[in-house]
This record gives structure tokens, sequence and C-alpha cells, in this order.
């Protein structure tokens, strides 16, 4: 089993507060360090719209939240997921 998929029921039962304007998406992953390199600390990964202030927890269920600012990929995918599908296919 993937250690990452016990992060799921984490996210699952603190929606409310990781859900905010801004938020593109919540998923399981590591935390970055100070030089951006990932680590071996467990995260919860908050992927936010460039310039987005969301108010967020610093962390959830004893794992710290992980805010990244997303990517042309990441912000395609959000914005116009019927090309981001085609173009992935």
């Amino acid at each position: 089993m993937d250690k990452l998929a016990g992060l799921q029921p984490v996210i699952d039962a603190n929606l409310g507060a990781l859900q905010q304007p801004g938020v593109l998406a919540i998923r399981p992953g590591y935390q970055r360090d100070a030089q951006g390199r990932l680590s071996k600390q467990m995260a919860i990964v908050v992927v936010v719209t460039p310039g987005a202030r969301p108010v967020l927890p610093a962390q959830a269920g004893g794992f710290p939240i992980d805010v990244r600012v997303a990517d042309e990929v990441e912000q395609l995918r959000a914005d116009q997921p019927e090309t981001y599908a085609r173009i992935a296919s």
C-alpha cells in the first residue's frame, strides 16, 4: 500500500478548511524544504492559482500543509478541463 494513500482520509476530513477561492487542487505529497527540494516528510499539497493567498492552516491531522503555485499545465487542467483532456490523451 502506498504510504501517501493514508493521507487521503485526512484530506477528506479537512476539506472545509482547505477548499478556498484560488485553490485548484489538494492532494497527498511530500513537503518541500526551504530550497524547494522534496523532503521525506509527508504533507498535504495545496495547489493555488498564481497570486492567490488563501488562509490555510499550517497543518491538518498532524501533517503539514505545503502550498504550491500552479504551473501552466495545472492551470490549464483547472481552467480548461476539456482542452487538457484532449491534449493529455
